[in-house]
This record gives structure tokens, C-alpha cells and sequence, in this order.
């Protein structure tokens, strides 16, 4: 509708088609909000093309964006907002900048290093490595939020020796942008040559500056949406070893515990994705309390979730499609080994929707996590950067173990 009310409607040769321009206006003004109608407002309030950091603060939803429009730039490209030079950019890296916008994130480290190479102009001159992880030093003491995400005898950013900074920096995460982390088959965006971080692409001088800004917008957003995850790790009094890789991390503890009580938080909305990857929402629509067996519930670390899927229906402890589980999230302080547990796995999707999975949990002779299904007819999964846990699996629950809330027993119905 927004083409044929913009005269850029493409049809195929000898094809026509004629719209009462009433009509046109009508049906938009019946789709509600939507992507373009809140990038729309936003231009219309701010006289100027918005950029995705303002899109994603105004609370516009940005998977809808996605789903409809697969990035940002495709989006803008709908609204005729593109520069002639953007235009050229979309079209020869359009790939490159879905990726920047969409990359899984655990850390914040391939945002950061990404902000440091713009600020070097690394995209024109090649920086060496030295002074891309100095700039990266530079960035965290002026984004001082980020420094949580730093191994903690690193955090003292004015005292860390340079060359320890830097062998950790080369470790994560300049490694995994040239693809230290992924298979052979794996696109790698950059490469070390003669000691220099530079990309495998070309940026010609003509279209460099529209490329330089279209990914510092999408850094920008990419930070925003990143910091509301960010949170202070709270300090351990006992120290127990956590077992765990750069692949899979240790969910954090939510603030505040408070002493164990019967009701603990019911999730309809977030489907254990037993068979494949599953999205699902992470917020408390219920309650449930739970019968006795089961020790100390506390409701800040135990909820109960049901299973989707058959992949983990065999083995000592088989979990059927519909299952009620008991799940305890992860404390990096009391988590111990998570070898040989069935654990829920977090990731997030390209969508920025958070997905979760059910498996166990091994550990291969060369160190690398394996998350293996019960089932032999699904696959395995090797860990990767994206994924981190989120609970451990305390039980599997029977229908007279698990006691409904009267106030909220809609909710608990079979989805």
C-alpha cells in the first residue's frame, strides 16, 4: 500500500492494476501500529529520519521490524529514506549489516570492538591489533557500565597491564570476528594479515563514509538494547567451582533472595524447546505452588515451565512433550559441575527473541560443550558463543505434585 500510494509499485510487463486513492488511505489507517507506522511517527515528531536506537527506545517492536522486513536498512530502503550512497551500501553489504544488527550476543565485546574500529577508521586503514584492543580500553573507561562484562581481575582498566589486556582482547573477541569460534563453513567477516584487523570485504572510497555511519547506527543500537542486560554481579562468600566454558555461562542470580516460600513463578509463555529452538517470554504470568518431596522452593531461583517437543523422551529421565518441569535457574557461586545434567539452554535468535532448548549436558576429551538430546532421532548441538545456561532440570512433575493457584488456574491450562 505504501508503493502504490508512493507511484512505485513494480508489476510485471503488460500488468496494471487501478486503486481508489481513498481506499489506499483507508486500509493503512487499518493496519494499526506496525513497524512503519512507528517509524513514521517517530519522523514526523522528530523531522528527520529516526535511527534504530530511537525506533527500539519508543518501544516500537523490533522483531515485527524484522519478521516483515528481515533488518533495519530493508526497512528504511521501504520508507525511500536511503541516500543514493546508502542505497549503494545496502546493496553491496547488506549482508555485513544484518549481521552486525542480528549477531548473537553474550558479552558485549563484538559491539565494542566494532565501535573501536570505527573510531580508528579501521574500515579505511587497517588498524594493528595493538591499537584496536587499546581503543577497546578507551571505549570501556567511557562506557563504564560495560566493564561488568569483564573477566573480574581485568576490571581495573587504569592498572591492567597492556600486554595482558591485550592477549585477552585477541582471545574474545577479535578471535571470533575472524571466526576463531565457528566452523570452516562459517562466513568470517575479518581477518588478521601482517598483524592488522581488517575486513575481507572492500569498502571503495566513494561509498565509505555512508557505510561508516550505517554501522556506527547500528553500534549505537546494538549498545541500547545490550545495556538493559547488564547488571552487577552480586559477591560470593563461599567460593565452589563452577564449571562451565565461554560457550555456556553461568545465568546470574536475581538480586535479593528472599527466604524460601510454597509459591514459586509459573511460565505458560516459555516453552522448553525440547525439539528444536523455541521462542518464548521470560516474565511471571502465574504462580504455582508445589507439593512436598521437593526441599527448600525459593521463588527467586525455582519456576516451573512445560516441555515442547519428544527429543528428550529417552534416557534414565525422559521428559514428554507437555511435561510440567521444576527448574532452578543458575548461581555462578553454587552451580558446580553441569556435566551429565539436563539444562536449559538460552540463546538468542536473530529476531533479538530469547529461545531456549533442553539438553544435556557434555563435555567432549577436547574441552567443547556437546548438547546432546535423549532421543537418538534429534541432533546434538554443539555449544557456541551464543548460548549460556539458565537452569538446571530438579524434576519432572506429575499432575499431583503440582498444586494451581485457584486465582490463576486459567492460566495453567493446557496451551
Amino acid at each position: 500500500m505504501q508503493a502504490c500510494r508512493k507511484d512505485t509499485l513494480k508489476l510485471p510487463p503488460d500488468c496494471y492494476a487501478n486503486y481508489d486513492l481513498t481506499i489506499i488511505e483507508f486500509l493503512i489507517r487499518l493496519q494499526g501500529r506496525g513497524p512503519e507506522t512507528d517509524y513514521q511517527a517517530l519522523k514526523e515528531s522528530l523531522g528527520r529520519r529516526p535511527t534504530l536506537a530511537e525506533v527500539y527506545r519508543s518501544g516500537s517492536n523490533i522483531s515485527d521490524l524484522r519478521r516483515l522486513h528481515r533488518h533495519w536498512w530493508a526497512l528504511v530502503d521501504n520508507q525511500a529514506d536511503l541516500t543514493t550512497a546508502e542505497t549503494d551500501c545496502l546493496t553491496r553489504h547488506a549482508e555485513f549489516l544484518r549481521e552486525v544488527e542480528t549477531t548473537t550476543m553474550t558479552k558485549s565485546f563484538k559491539v565494542i570492538l566494532l565501535e573501536s574500529l570505527l573510531e580508528l577508521d579501521g574500515f579505511r586503514n587497517p588498524p594493528r591489533i595493538e591499537d584496536l584492543a587499546a581503543k577497546a580500553l578507551d571505549v570501556f573507561r567511557r562506557r563504564r557500565r560495560f566493564i561488568a562484562d569483564i573477566r573480574a581481575d581485568l576490571q581495573d582498566l587504569d592498572e591492567i597491564p597492556p600486554g595482558k589486556w591485550l592477549a585477552y582482547w585477541k582471545g574474545n573477541p577479535i578471535n571470533a570476528l575472524i571466526g576463531g569460534n565457528r566452523g570452516a563453513e562459517a562466513q568470517r567477516w575479518f581477518e588478521i594479515r601482517d598483524g592488522r584487523f581488517q575486513p575481507r570485504f572492500q569498502v571503495t572510497d566513494d561509498e565509505h563514509d555512508a557505510f561508516q555511519s550505517m554501522v556506527q547506527e547500528l553500534v549505537d543500537y546494538r549498545l541500547a538494547a545490550y545495556e538493559p542486560r547488564l547488571s552487577t554481579p552480586e559477591p560470593s562468600t563461599k567460593e565452589e567451582p563452577v564449571e562451565h566454558s565461554a560457550a555456556i555461562l553461568p545465568f546470574r542470580k536475581r538480586a535479593g533472595e528472599p527466604a524460601a516460600v510454597d509459591e514459586i513463578p509459573y511460565f505458560p509463555d516459555l516453552r522448553i524447546a525440547c525439539g528444536h529452538f523455541r521462542s518464548g517470554r521470560s516474565d511471571a504470568d502465574a504462580s504455582c505452588r508445589i507439593g512436598p518431596g521437593f526441599g527448600r522452593l525459593d521463588p527467586a531461583r525455582h519456576f516451573v515451565a512445560r516441555a515442547v517437543g519428544n527429543s528428550m523422551n529417552g534416557g534414565k529421565q525422559p521428559v514428554q512433550d507437555g511435561d510440567y518441569l521444576l527448574l532452578e535457574l543458575i548461581d555462578p557461586a553454587k552451580a558446580g559441575s553441569i556435566t551429565g545434567n539436563i539444562m536449559v539452554i538460552e540463546r538468542q535468535g536473530v529476531d533479538g527473541a530469547d529461545q531456549y532448548l533442553l539438553r544435556v549436558v557434555h563435555k567432549s576429551p577436547e574441552g567443547r560443550y556437546i548438547l546432546k538430546a535423549t532421543n537418538p532421532d534429534y541432533p546434538d548441538y554443539e555449544a557456541d558463543e551464543g548460548m549460556r545456561t539458565l537452569a538446571r532440570l530438579r524434576s519432572v512433575l506429575t499432575a499431583e505434585d503440582l498444586l494451581i493457584n485457584p486465582d490463576q488456574g486459567k492460566t495453567m491450562d493446557d496451551p
